[in-house]
């Protein structure tokens, strides 16, 4: 009879601390990060730090691409003359301006991914995980609006270009 009590408190006592380890918040627990892990989040930091930059100095062609159309169009109407109408040219300026604004932020976000692996380099691998982690899912969720976006568009201007060629082919 003693040896079944003392079972069945070892028992108890077994099923209280499995209890305790499924209940205990999983967020007081450190994170288990493999080496597997941690490399693989170390080795894209230099490339989104190549994209980071690639993504400025487009943006920067974008602007300059701009200033020069939007130049051209000025001195082309002044000199009375242009093999584009100088409104198609203001057009395509602003549009310039608008995509090289939209570039920016996807550079941004693969620079902060690229600053956050550094601060894993440096020893913070937790946070520096977290950071890399929370700045790669805001970059692709800003790739898949703007693709969501970009896929809406295209129908529209297709359609719009097949109505004002057939405008333009009735004149």
């Amino acid at each position: 009879m003693e040896d079944e009590q003392k079972a069945a408190g070892k028992i108890d006592r077994k099923l209280d601390n499995i209890r305790k380890e499924t209940m205990t918040d999983k967020e007081e627990k450190p994170p288990v990060l493999s080496t597997t892990m941690i490399d693989s989040v170390k080795g894209i930091g230099p490339w989104t730090r190549f994209m980071s930059v690639m993504g400025f100095i487009s943006v920067g062609l974008l602007i300059i691409g701009a200033a020069v159309m939007l130049g051209i169009s000025l001195f082309a109407n002044n000199m009375g003359g242009g093999t584009m109408p100088g409104g198609m040219m203001i057009g395509m300026s602003i549009f310039y301006v608008i995509i090289a604004i939209l570039y920016i932020f996807p550079s941004l976000y693969l620079w902060s991914t690229a600053g956050a692996v550094v601060q894993m380099k440096k020893g913070d691998i937790v946070g520096g995980m977290e950071t890399a982690l929370a700045k790669q899912k805001a970059f692709w969720k800003f790739i898949g609006i703007m693709m969501i976006v970009f896929l809406v568009m295209y129908p529209i201007f297709i359609i719009l270009m097949v109505v004002f060629g057939a405008v333009a082919g009735m004149r």
